[in-house]
């Protein structure tokens, strides 16, 4: 009998230290220690660039650029932010209010939780490191540890020490002494944030042992499946083959999506062109060649994503649904509006005097407040060319190459120089509430 009173006072004994274990654990009686910053790199840090705008030349790179090595070691500027992060510059462009404007940007992204995950934003002088040359951003993950150690005294002399790991993500912004204000940041940032979110909220692409990732159910919605170009197996994103196809993989879409889904509206713009032919007209009348092609990284009806060959994100049923319902579970999206893409087609015209090619397109019905632009393509050059701007009422055509007019006594030309090599055209059609719709391309084999 006290054999047996012993042994169950003794299995009482280590039920009763059981309980007070798992109960120390929920209350966190005492949280002693936790490890902030990155740790070393190793084998799961992660790297991911944005080279975007290549088809824009707007920024010109100065060779005259050169630091030494220890330019990095004192920042000239810290903004510590009230979510957690820090953003810190190396730039003497991007200091005081400068910075703060750039962290007030960066809130103007849609955004939830997850920006407590956002480690730091860096803003360097100059290029980035030669594996990723040509880049103005890049994003980076690495695994943070937090300690905790748990006291289970005065019950029981003893404590409980684990460590929690999980990932934080760094911005990185480039080329800082070359720019100097926001707008020049702004679509970089996005796009780089863009990448913080969706790692976060999709789960880590690089990472093999995940086993509750989302990007195959985004890879569904967003019709990707058609598209044998893309590229979902990102474990080797450098090298040339990246570069190269840059607009392909996978997290680079997602990115852009979120730019153009939940990023920040501030410095998004639209401007208006002419095409040859009106070109032409306004030289007569005013003496001068006045076609502008001025543009760059903000304006949203000739650049709105880096692929120019899949839909826009606005034109995906359930995709703006799927980004915005992580921080939004009820966000219901724009489930009332028809999507209505526009049809592009073309024809050649020659003549004694002319040799252009004329496009035309359809409209999407109730369209009082659309506006259309036409844009070229040359994905070998890395060159758009934003062609022709069309509000609605207006005839709802286009006309690249050589077009004439002739006058009572003389006889007026003008080509644009597009209607060569290989090209791709599209037309983006954005509304006044900022929605956007798209042709499908044409790809044209010039003579």
């Amino acid at each position: 009998m006290e054999h047996q009173i012993g042994k169950i006072l003794y299995i009482v004994k280590y039920i009763l230290i059981f309980i007070i274990l798992i109960c120390s654990i929920i209350s966190i009686i005492t949280v002693l220690h936790y490890e902030d910053g990155y740790l070393a790199p190793r084998a799961d840090t992660y790297n991911w660039h944005n080279p975007n705008f290549k088809y824009i030349s707007v920024k010109s790179i100065s060779h005259d650029l050169a630091y030494t090595d220890d330019i990095y070691e004192t920042p000239l500027d810290i903004l510590k932010a009230d979510e957690g992060f820090e953003i810190v510059s190396y730039s003497k462009n991007w200091t005081g209010e400068v910075l703060n404007a750039l962290y007030r940007e960066l809130l103007k992204n849609r955004h939830g939780s997850e920006i407590e995950y956002l480690d730091s934003i860096i803003v360097y002088p100059d290029s980035p490191p030669s594996d990723i040359s040509g880049a103005w951003g890049s994003y980076n993950t690495a695994s943070e540890d937090m300690e905790y150690i748990f006291k289970i005294s005065p019950i029981y002399d003893a404590q409980l020490r684990f460590f929690m790991s999980f990932e934080k993500g760094q911005i990185c912004l480039y080329y800082g002494d070359l720019i100097d204000d926001v707008s020049q940041m702004a679509r970089t940032l996005s796009h780089e944030y863009g990448h913080h979110y969706t790692f976060h909220y999709f789960s880590n692409p690089y990472d093999e042992n995940s086993l509750h990732s989302l990007w195959d159910e985004y890879y569904e919605i967003r019709g990707l499946n058609e598209y044998e170009q893309v590229k979902t197996k990102i474990s080797l994103q450098e090298g040339q083959d990246y570069r190269d196809n840059h607009m392909w993989f996978l997290h680079e879409i997602a990115a852009e999506d979120y730019w153009l889904l939940m990023g920040s509206t501030s410095y998004k713009t639209v401007r208006e062109y002419m095409d040859v032919e009106a070109a032409l007209q306004n030289s007569i009348d005013e003496y001068e060649y006045s076609w502008n092609i001025d543009f760059d990284e903000n304006t949203i009806n000739v650049y709105p994503q880096e692929n120019y060959i899949i839909p826009l994100p606005q034109e995906v049923k359930g995709l703006d649904t799927f980004f915005n319902s992580f921080i939004e579970p009820e966000y219901e999206g724009k489930k009332d509006r028809d999507i209505c893409r526009p049809e592009l087609t073309y024809m050649k015209v020659e003549n004694k005097n002319d040799s252009y090619y004329q496009f035309e397109w359809t409209d999407c019905g109730a369209d009082k407040d659309a506006l259309y632009t036409f844009v070229g393509i040359d994905n070998v050059g890395n060159i758009l060319y934003p062609i022709k701007t069309v509000r609605a009422g207006e005839p709802r055509e286009a006309k690249i190459g050589r077009v004439s007019l002739e006058t009572l006594y003389s006889i007026w030309s003008l080509e644009d120089g597009i209607a060569e090599g290989n090209k791709y055209f599209r037309l983006y059609v954005i509304y006044d509430d900022g929605h956007m719709v798209s042709s499908d391309p044409i790809y044209i084999e010039f003579d």
